[in-house]
This record gives C-alpha cells, structure tokens and sequence, in this order.
C-alpha cells in the first residue's frame, strides 16, 4: 500500500483526528445554550482552540534537521461562572449564620400572622 501523506490545514484536520469535528461542534452546542439559558449575562462565551507542534530533531546525519513533528490539538470553552446574589450573614465566634426566613435580608422578622394574639 502506498504512503498517502496529505498537508494539515483547517479543512484537513478531520481526516487526521475524526473526533476534532464533533468535539468542535459540541463546544459550540455549549456556547448556545448557555447563550439561551443565560440571556442577560453580557460576558463574552469564548472557545479557544489551540495546535500544538514540536519539532522531532534528526542528528542521524550529524546535521541537526526537522523532518517531522508531533501535532496535539486543543479545544476549550469559557462559560462565565455561575453566581448568586450576595447574601447578607452575621458572623461571631462561632461561625457565619444568615437568617432562614428570609435569607435576602439579615434583620428582616416574620409578620405576626397565625399566633392567635389578633
């Protein structure tokens, strides 16, 4: 069987790694729908794709040369995180404590329905 070598290019990448386009697509699946969910963040949603490439010297001629290298490929989403409100606590010695009943507000009480004191 005769050696087929074919140049790397964008259009190329598939055939040397098959998953490099699913994995492209999913990343950007990703993205969408954090876009959906998240319609009021304005933080940008960025996927980072990355090729890596490092010479394999050959010294067989006693001449330092680059007749090949190795080539890694990377590929990473950046979501904004995700983040609550800001809760208001009280803390002491023996720790942080926030209010059960309302925890939005540290010194808001109950209304005084249901007691039987009306």
């Amino acid at each position: 069987m005769k050696l087929e070598l074919k140049s790397l290019s964008l259009e190329t990448i598939g055939e040397m790694e098959p998953k490099i386009p699913a994995l492209i697509q999913n990343l950007i699946q990703q993205i969408a729908t954090d876009l959906w969910n998240r319609p009021t963040d304005k933080k940008p949603r960025k996927l980072t794709m990355e090729l890596s490439f490092v010479p394999v010297p050959d010294t067989s001629n006693g001449i330092v040369s680059c007749d090949s290298a190795r080539v890694t490929f990377k590929a990473k989403p950046t979501l904004p995180q995700y983040a609550t409100i800001d809760f208001p606590c009280d803390v002491t010695k023996a720790g942080i404590r926030f209010n059960a009943q309302c925890p939005e507000s540290l010194d808001q009480t109950t209304l005084p329905y249901g007691d039987g004191d009306n």
